[in-house]
């Protein structure tokens, strides 16, 4: 992942992060229950049952540490 911050239209930072699958599971785990939490509230309470259903799969993934999300990224080529 790579992250650039401009400081001004001349200057800027450029700043490599290297991401393991489980932090890429966290964040998009978070990203959806974030997402679908609003959808929720806003457009239609139905939204919910995809909360928890991320909310479950994160659940079963600290047990057995499978989860469709992380086989999808090795696949992809995300370190370990």
């Amino acid at each position: 992942m790579l992250l650039v911050i401009i400081i001004n239209k001349h200057y800027f930072i450029i700043i490599t992060m290297v991401l393991k699958v489980k932090n890429y599971v966290r964040i998009i785990a978070g990203l959806f229950v974030f997402i679908t939490a609003l959808l929720g509230y806003l457009i239609n309470i139905n939204w919910l049952f995809v909360t928890m259903l991320v909310g479950i799969n994160l659940f079963q993934f600290g047990f057995t540490n499978w989860c469709p999300l992380a086989y999808l990224l090795k696949k992809l080529g995300v370190k370990e």
